[in-house]
């Protein structure tokens, strides 16, 4: 199976537009995926912003069509959903998703 970074870097520019597209803005990478120390079981994990107005069901929807075009699991979280702790953690390896690049 392949390495989720290697998927992302794949689909990028399809990613970053479905996220716009679902109203979602300034994504952001944090853990494994973000560091480049992911394996084939990792996850991808995102941060975005989002209006008001968004739903959860309005994430599970992006995450679920993202996950069918990787063939990964993806999670797409608000940090407002982060603990304390994740969070201070997530900021530490966090990129903006438009400078991932495999290095």
């Amino acid at each position: 199976m392949t390495k989720p970074s290697i998927l992302l870097a794949r689909h990028l520019r399809e990613i970053g537009a479905m996220l716009h597209d679902a109203g979602m803005s300034n994504p952001r990478l944090f853990g494994s995926v973000a560091r480049l120390d992911d394996s084939s079981q990792s996850d991808i994990d995102i941060i975005v912003d989002v209006a008001p107005e968004a739903t959860l069901f309005d994430l599970a929807e992006t995450e679920m069509a993202i996950e069918k075009l990787l063939g990964c699991r993806v999670e797409i979280l608000t940090a407002g959903f982060l603990a304390p702790d994740v969070a201070e953690r997530a900021q530490r390896d966090m990129i903006p998703l438009s400078e991932f690049a495999l290095s």
